[in-house]
């Protein structure tokens, strides 16, 4: 599999359920709940595998 592949597959489910959660609740909603998800993320909160020391 091609590198540029492997970072389609998880855009697209990322698009696919943002497009679903607006289809559900509504666009303010959804960027109300996303609204931190930047911070979130920095913070490590997705990360699965982390490093120890």
């Amino acid at each position: 599999m091609m590198a540029s592949s492997r970072r389609c597959s998880p855009n697209a489910a990322l698009f696919a359920a943002l497009a679903d959660l607006i289809g559900v609740y509504g666009e303010d909603a959804v960027e109300k709940m996303t609204n931190g998800l930047s911070r979130r993320i920095h913070h490590g909160e997705f990360t699965l595998r982390r490093v120890s020391q």
